[in-house]
């Protein structure tokens, strides 16, 4: 599932300065990728406080994935997440990383 990037944003925390970081940066970087971990992951969901941040991001056509086992441990289910965010196991963010990024920005 590789998704073709220069530009990968590993966001591990819930705060909205992160969001904001990376639409920032999709101006510049079209084929940018938001891996929402950790923290990160409750922003995933449709009904979050936030969500519309997230809905941002994906109108500007950028792919946004969110870490499966930290979505587990947060109870959150393919049901509850935005339209347009992708579940994603560790093994793919790794491919990600290594095969398609050349910058990473860890927020």
């Amino acid at each position: 599932m590789t998704h073709r990037t220069h530009v990968t944003v590993l966001l591990s925390s819930s705060r909205v300065s992160g969001i904001d970081i990376a639409l920032s940066l999709a101006e510049a970087h079209p084929q940018l990728l938001v891996v929402l971990c950790d923290a990160a992951t409750p922003l995933a969901r449709h009904d979050h406080p936030n969500a519309a941040l997230i809905q941002n991001l994906l109108h500007q056509q950028v792919t946004v994935y969110a870490e499966a086992a930290a979505c587990a441990r947060r109870g959150i289910d393919h049901k509850r997440l935005a339209d347009g965010v992708t579940m994603v196991d560790t093994n793919t963010i790794a491919d990600e990383l290594v095969d398609a990024t050349t910058k990473v920005v860890w927020l």
